[in-house]
């Protein structure tokens, strides 16, 4: 089991995967889309 100093230092990364988006959605779309998430 890990450190709980080992585990703090490495950044969280989070991915999102979505389909069915129009090819032509603007970053802006996406934000309002998913902004309440944060």
């Amino acid at each position: 089991m890990p450190s709980p100093s080992s585990v703090s230092c490495k950044p969280e990364v989070r991915t999102l995967f979505v389909s069915g988006l129009p090819m032509d959605a603007k970053p802006r779309e996406l934000y309002l889309l998913f902004r309440g998430f944060k």
